[in-house]
């Protein structure tokens, strides 16, 4: 039996360390266009609620196709546990299922930005206790 040059498991490694610069790279993108929702003159924020809904939708879904890559590669490097010694499959599945729940907050989060105007004109903003506690 030929094994492939590289090895499966140093690719689900690599894999799912790109998939944790991405959640941080969204994460990242995601506070600073709250940030500058929350501050700034009205020009800036029109210019950044036009904009980065979209840019962050796209990212978020590139995100989510690249943890499902991820997913299947796991899946498929699970054979090399006979050939190359035992494997914490099971932690790698794990992570990726984290990696998941990570991205719909996410998602979640962004869904009350696009709303943050609403939420300030009922006076939300001032009983935040996240971003300015007592």
């Amino acid at each position: 039996m030929m094994l492939p040059p590289t090895s499966a498991r140093k690719a689900v490694r690599l894999r799912n360390a790109s998939t944790i610069l991405g959640l941080c790279s969204v994460y990242g993108y995601l506070t600073s266009a709250w940030v500058s929702l929350e501050g700034g003159d009205k020009q800036d924020r029109a210019h950044v609620t036009s904009t980065w809904r979209t840019e962050f939708r796209r990212k978020l879904v590139a995100l989510m196709e690249k943890i499902q890559d991820a997913q299947a590669l796991t899946q498929l490097a699970r054979w090399e546990g006979s050939v190359r010694g035992h494997r914490p499959v099971e932690e790698y599945v794990r992570l990726e299922a984290v990696q998941l729940e990570v991205l719909s907050s996410l998602g979640q989060v962004r869904f009350c930005c696009a709303h943050q105007r609403v939420l300030a004109h009922n006076g939300y903003s001032a009983r935040r206790r996240v971003e300015s506690p007592p």
